[in-house]
């Protein structure tokens, strides 16, 4: 088996783990299950299986790998200091990538293309403002609805890109990233956030 990413698990991290036991006293899914593959060890195994080739990347691997709560709790019990949340992250995002499947694929539109674009951000955010004074945001979840009512406190002006004196005497500069989904839901926590820091004496400035 190759790994096709920069984040997938490494064998010499895969190899810390010692299989002492220490982290089945700890892991919930164990406790829940009593199963060893639903543990830190046995998923461990089950991630240097794949990796050399001995078992397929398949249904039953990622079903291993999907059932792992991602509490990190085996972490701090691990005396061979194993970084089994990196580990697992890893191995998600190999399965990700070489098991793609429709909902993958949108999730994959929306979060990595859609998101790290401001201006499509902004184009949805208008769409959703839209939605609500047509009253078809009631056919919305009801986080998409939080937001949309965030929207009436958007500043009209643009703020990326900006620099904002301090009141009174300048005691240095702040940098205040505005993210993706804030600049267009929640603006106005910016607003407040550069209006405290410039009371405080601070120059704020908007990276574009």
């Amino acid at each position: 088996m190759v790994w096709t990413t920069p984040d997938a698990p490494t064998r010499a991290d895969v190899a810390q783990c010692v299989s002492c036991g220490l982290c089945l006293g700890v892991c919930p899914t164990y406790e829940l299950t009593g199963d060893e593959s639903a543990s830190p060890r046995g998923r461990l195994a089950a991630i240097a299986a794949v990796a050399d080739g001995v078992a397929p990347l398949d249904d039953t691997f990622e079903e291993v790998v999907d059932f792992c709560l991602q509490c990190r709790a085996c972490e701090a019990a691990c005396p061979a200091l194993v970084p089994f949340g990196k580990i697992i992250e890893g191995a998600r995002t190999e399965i990700a990538i070489q098991r793609p499947t429709s909902s993958r694929k949108v999730v994959d539109l929306l979060v990595g293309k859609a998101v790290a674009s401001p201006g499509l951000i902004r184009l949805g955010a208008a769409a959703a403002a839209t939605a609500r004074r047509t009253g078809l945001d009631k056919f919305t979840p009801a986080p998409v609805r939080k937001l949309i009512d965030g929207l009436r406190d958007m500043p009209a002006e643009r703020l990326r890109g900006e620099a904002f004196p301090a009141v009174g005497e300048e005691i240095g500069t702040a940098a205040l990233l505005l993210g993706c989904v804030m600049e267009s839901g929640f603006a106005s926590v910016h607003v407040a956030t550069i209006e405290v820091l410039r009371r405080a004496g601070y120059r704020v400035v908007i990276p574009a």
